[in-house]
């Protein structure tokens, strides 16, 4: 309900289009970068998509101040009896953690700050779950949701989104098996995930010795300004990083 009260007009004005960008980097190249600011792996990710989301305000003509707002999805589900063979991840059992950033220019420091922030994050959104022995889920609006119309649904559940700027997901080694179909064998494979309401949706990824990252966003909230694969390429060169985007 708070975020349905939400109107903060610097979020802007959403639209039902979207662009995308897939995009591969070293596993390795990536890792030194975060260790280089003193960071993890996902700290990076939140840092990348956090300056990507400063700088689309920036092209938009938004206020920069207001904080950066991500939801991170958190899984509790254990993964360690998966078969690697499997072409699937499993059962899902998701919850989400909060992750709330400066706003203002990009940032290219230090990460040891964030990483810890991280981690208090997802272990409050763990421990949410401990006490109360469920994923926390408002008694009774899934059911409620079943008896509305579609348009409405979809109506609250893009408000509720839009209370955060950007979703970004990390779901780690992907099973090899995800990528044969058939007698033939991917050379790349790429999370994607659909923005609800907020700017930008980032899904990462690796296999063998890449990271892979796929990016989806509202163009109407990106402003002018290079395409979306371009201000990736950029964001992660700024980092140290190489990368191919598509």
């Amino acid at each position: 309900l708070t975020a349905l009260r939400d109107r903060d007009r610097s979020r802007g004005r959403p639209s039902s289009r979207r662009v995308g960008a897939t995009v591969r980097a070293g596993l390795e190249e990536w890792n030194a970068a975060a260790q280089r600011h003193q960071g993890s792996t996902t700290a990076l990710q939140l840092a990348t998509c956090a300056n990507l989301l400063r700088e689309a305000r920036r092209m938009r003509g938004a206020p920069s101040e207001r904080p950066i707002r991500l939801i991170v999805p958190v899984d509790l589900a254990d993964r360690g009896e998966l078969p690697r063979a499997s072409a699937t991840v499993g059962p899902i059992r998701l919850t989400s953690a909060t992750v709330v950033l400066p706003g203002g220019g990009p940032r290219y420091g230090d990460l040891h700050e964030l990483r810890e922030q991280l981690r208090q994050s997802v272990e409050t959104a763990m421990e949410a779950v401990r006490l109360k022995e469920r994923v926390p889920v408002a008694p009774g609006v899934v059911d409620a949701m079943r008896l509305l119309p579609d348009t409405i649904t979809s109506r609250v559940m893009f408000s509720v989104h839009a209370h955060y700027d950007g979703a970004v997901s990390n779901v780690g080694p992907l099973p090899r098996g995800i990528m044969r179909i058939g007698q033939h064998v991917a050379t790349d494979a790429f999370l994607m995930a659909f923005p609800l309401g907020s700017d930008l949706a980032i899904g990462f990824a690796t296999h063998g010795s890449s990271v892979a990252i796929g990016a989806v966003a509202d163009p109407s909230r990106l402003g002018g300004g290079p395409p979306l694969r371009e201000r990736i390429g950029h964001e992660l060169g700024q980092w140290g990083i190489t990368a191919s985007a598509w």
